[in-house]
């Protein structure tokens, strides 16, 4: 299997399955638990690898939020925890999640064998918050290990997308608008629906910005040999189907 259609067939998995603890009931409990109000723990959780900086940085390597309403959370968030620590609890919600929604009857520990080269080989260009989640102690447990590095996938295919939209002339809360469903335009702080007369224009662009984005992501899977990309998409692809 070509690395070109590992990286097309594996988009839904990749994006979707992290996202089901990023958000969780149990996650953002957990956030209110330490401290955190809102959903300001899902922010600080995803960019507190890169550290006490200030909040243009973190809107930096997140691209699609409106940087003014990250400043918000970012500034009202400073107290609760050091930013660092905040990312290992977020990432300790991932390992109790992974816990509960992958089976055990689910080969977790191969999928985490497959993925470990894939995000070793990757480099860390432009995608800062990749890099943040991949120098994170990974957990030993399979469950949990699988879902780490498959969040941290999804950080540099996030990254990665954020170049194919930005080359593509396409405005990220566009980009967001036309795919995402109106509760996360809410979330990162751009409510209000793309205007009916731009929808075509901006779904041609969004289109052409997933090709570009798999282009860029395919070099990783050359890790991997041809039978191993096609393990990983039918491994990915059941996860998905099972944790939906």
């Amino acid at each position: 299997m070509h690395s070109l259609d590992v990286a097309a067939a594996t988009e839904d998995p990749i994006r979707r399955i992290p996202s089901g603890f990023m958000l969780g009931s149990k996650t953002l409990a957990r956030g209110a638990e330490l401290g955190f109000v809102e959903s300001d723990f899902y922010f600080v959780g995803r960019g507190g690898v890169l550290g006490d900086v200030d909040s243009d940085v973190v809107a930096a390597g997140f691209t699609f939020v409106n940087a003014e309403s990250l400043r918000v959370v970012w500034e009202r968030s400073r107290d609760v925890l050091p930013r660092q620590e905040a990312s290992v609890e977020f990432a300790a919600c991932a390992a109790d999640w992974a816990q509960e929604h992958i089976p055990d009857e689910f080969d977790a520990a191969r999928l985490a064998e497959l993925l470990d080269p894939v995000v070793a080989a990757a480099g860390p260009e432009l995608a800062p918050v990749f890099a943040g989640w991949r120098a994170l102690e990974v957990p030993a447990e399979p469950k949990a290990h699988a879902l780490h590095q498959l969040n941290v996938l999804r950080e540099l295919r996030g990254a990665r997308h954020m170049v194919a939209v930005l080359a593509g002339d396409l405005a990220p809360q566009d980009a967001l608008r036309y795919h995402s469903p109106s509760v996360i335009w809410d979330l990162f702080g751009w409510p209000g629906q793309l205007e009916a007369s731009r929808v075509r224009q901006v779904g041609k662009r969004w289109q052409s910005a997933i090709d570009v984005t798999n282009q860029l992501l395919a070099p990783v899977f050359d890790v991997l040999s041809d039978a191993e990309r096609g393990e990983l998409v039918t491994l990915l692809q059941y996860l998905l189907t099972v944790t939906s």
